[in-house]
């Protein structure tokens, strides 16, 4: 009797032992989303259209589709769309500016057949949105506002005060923060309470032109000035830090993986960039060895970081004189992949389509 019960408390440790590591068992982390497909937001040319409109590359073979919205819905979009955003809800919203210091539109189309679903006139020059829980946040680069709408595009503030001519903005921790174009009269961060939309500011010594959130808080560019500034989770501005570039500006901010940031130059002269950094927050330096360059009528119009994957998406505009392309980088700027006809000018947003 006593070999028995030895032997069932023998074999209940061993099944108990067993159980315990399997379950300390660490599983490695799930794959990264399959990418399907690639949105890209063409500008367009003034005088045409047709030229209003975005593409789409369906990544499984290669294929470039032009022209999109007009093919499905027989309109083009409002002149100059520059702000674009593929919503959890698999919706697409864009945003046009229209006529100069005139109403602009917002639209919001179905991501698989790009149908319209409805769209809303409104703003001056409505330039860029976010969308924060199913609120969109849109920038009038030619006012001095934000307008506030729900997915449906019904109105909740039509004009939170910011400050002249708001461009690209940025979510982090209950706050909406708002950059200023480049001829701003107006150096300030307008951060936006998502709550209340209520208003504060923060003011710096030259145009805010992009900002990113990263490790410590939100980093802005300060153009010409060629520095960043941080400003941390209490809205306070923390710190500046110098970006030794030979360009007279810095122009375009993405957000890398944690703790990067990939920073385009700007030329004042030629108003173009033609070179991307990569800047480490931790050591305050730039990569010496990350090296993307571009020459003659190539440019660096927009740049878009997929966090999914890992890689940098630079759109060039080619000046204008032909449809832009896109090229794919990986995170340490080695040129993965290029598309060199898009089917669009002046190519500005890019969106990506999981499965």
């Amino acid at each position: 009797m006593k070999t028995r019960i030895f032997i069932f408390i023998l074999i209940s440790s061993v099944i108990f032992y067993l159980h315990g590591c399997s379950d300390s068992t660490v599983n490695p982390p799930p794959p990264p989303p399959t990418l399907n497909g690639i949105f890209i937001l063409n500008e367009g040319t003034f005088g045409d259209p047709q030229s209003y409109d975005y593409s789409f590359i369906n990544t499984s073979n290669d294929s470039v589709y032009s022209r999109v919205f007009r093919s499905a819905n027989n309109f083009s979009l409002n002149s100059f769309p520059d702000g674009m955003v593929l919503y959890r809800d698999n919706n697409l919203y864009v945003t046009a500016q229209g006529n100069y210091l005139s109403q602009g539109t917002i639209y919001k189309i179905n991501s698989s057949n790009n149908q319209l679903i409805s769209s809303r006139n409104f703003g001056k020059n409505p330039y860029n949105l976010i969308i924060v829980n199913d609120k969109i946040y849109v920038s009038n680069i030619s006012g001095s506002y934000v307008s506030v709408m729900d997915i449906n595009l019904n109105p909740i503030a039509d004009s939170v005060a910011t400050g002249p001519n708001p461009n690209d903005m940025v979510y982090s921790i209950g706050n909406v923060y708002v950059a200023k174009a480049s001829y701003t009269t107006e150096y300030s961060v307008a951060i936006i309470n998502t709550v209340n939309n209520s208003v504060s500011k923060v003011f710096l010594p030259a145009p805010p032109v992009s900002l990113v959130e990263s490790i410590g808080g939100i980093y802005v560019s300060s153009y010409t000035r060629k520095k960043l500034y941080l400003i941390d989770s209490s809205s306070l501005l923390k710190d500046s830090i110098q970006i030794n570039i030979p360009s007279p500006a810095m122009g375009e901010m993405v957000a890398g993986s944690p703790g990067v940031i990939y920073i385009a130059d700007y030329d004042t002269a030629t108003y173009s960039s033609k070179r991307v950094y990569k800047f480490n927050v931790s050591s305050g330096q730039i990569d010496p060895n990350f090296n993307i360059q571009f020459t003659g009528t190539d440019d660096v119009y927009g740049i878009t970081y997929d966090k999914m994957n890992g890689r940098l998406y630079i759109t060039n505009s080619k000046g204008g004189v032909q449809n832009g392309e896109l090229r794919i980088y990986d995170s340490n700027g080695n040129l993965i992949k290029t598309y060199p006809d898009i089917g669009g000018k002046f190519p500005k947003r890019v969106a990506f389509k999981y499965q």
